[in-house]
């Protein structure tokens, strides 16, 4: 079974060279090269909660704008679920910012 990024989850668009980049603008979350390959996904795919909670999400657009909040998103319970034991979050995405110092996609992000 092939795990799935939240940009093709949601079918948003928003991916490097998906359809809404033109009117939308490319998803920080799927350039931020420091959490590649956590939870099994490319750039931030997997732990895109993590991205939000850590960063402003008010440019938040297209299907996760309707998200109350990350802990209730869809995509998150499929990802816990798929990842089990090896699922890795918000202390470990903290620990990962707080490790990788580099210039982030993620101009805005705030860390603990």
């Amino acid at each position: 079974m092939k795990k799935l990024n939240c940009w093709e989850f949601f079918g948003c668009g928003r991916e490097p060279g998906g359809a809404n980049v033109k009117e939308s603008g490319v998803c920080p979350i799927t350039i931020e090269e420091r959490l590649d390959g956590v939870n099994g996904g490319i750039n931030g795919g997997r732990s895109c909660w993590g991205l939000m909670e850590l960063c402003c999400d008010s440019n938040r657009k297209g299907p996760t704008s309707q998200v109350s909040s990350c802990a209730d998103c869809c995509f998150r319970s499929k990802v816990i679920l798929e990842e089990g034991f090896n699922y890795r979050g918000m202390r470990q995405i903290i620990e990962i910012f707080d490790g990788r110092q580099e210039e982030s996609s993620l101009k805005y992000c705030q860390t603990a």
